[in-house]
């Protein structure tokens, strides 16, 4: 599989989008199509390859407002957690609705789905082969915000502890957002360096996520 990450943005909001290629069948899957739809289709048409699918990690607007568009464009299914559009009430075109361990077939290549809640109640992350898209629930610099509706800092603990017990240290980590690290490091580098997924208690993760918040508040000042 070919991976491309797409960097996207509208006003201060940047993303990253990824596009997942097999190259024996010139398929693609993206996952949380975001904000820029010409650089998508553009990365499509260099690569020669065509969109077959969409995987949402979870349903904040900066992640899922191209599927309207998309799908209007090519008649495709949206991959959803179950528990994801439950707790929202999230529905969209074409949206199939999948479970934690699912196996997909997307694109002639299997997809595992990981349930991961915490940034949201349900947040996914999806492996395939050597690559793991993780959405907001682990970010290469840090971590997530459990700021908003359905966050809970003790269900993404345990969210993070599990990515790095299951996650190989040679899979490679690819987040929603990226400031300033390029996506596609290794399990193995997130261990050496991110203190989130190093913290062996709640009481560590929780300080963590504590002096982030108050950094935070201190930077919009």
């Amino acid at each position: 599989m070919k991976t491309i990450t797409i960097r996207t943005s509208k006003r201060i909001i940047k993303n990253c989008v990824y596009m997942c290629i097999n190259e024996e069948t010139n398929e693609s899957f993206l996952v949380d199509p975001s904000w820029n739809l010409d650089k998508i289709l553009d990365e499509s048409r260099q690569n020669n390859c065509t969109i077959n699918a969409l995987l949402i990690t979870h349903s904040h607007f900066d992640h899922i407002n191209l599927i309207e568009e998309i799908t209007n464009l090519y008649d495709i299914p949206v991959y959803v957690s179950a528990t994801e559009a439950a707790d929202f009430n999230f529905s969209c075109p074409n949206m199939v609705l999948f479970d934690d361990n699912d196996i997909l077939d997307i694109c002639s290549m299997k997809v595992r789905t990981l349930l991961t809640p915490g940034h949201t109640t349900g947040s996914s992350c999806f492996l395939c082969g050597d690559s793991l898209f993780c959405g907001d629930t682990i970010l290469i610099e840090g971590c997530t915000f459990v700021d908003e509706e359905g966050g809970d800092v003790s269900a993404l603990y345990k969210s993070v502890t599990r990515l790095r017990e299951i996650i190989p240290d040679t899979c490679r980590i690819y987040p929603g957002h990226a400031n300033h690290s390029e996506p596609g490091v290794t399990m193995r580098d997130m261990k050496s360096s991110n203190k989130y997924i190093q913290a062996d208690e709640l009481l560590v993760f929780e300080g963590l996520m504590d002096v982030k918040n108050i950094l935070a508040l201190v930077e919009r000042r």
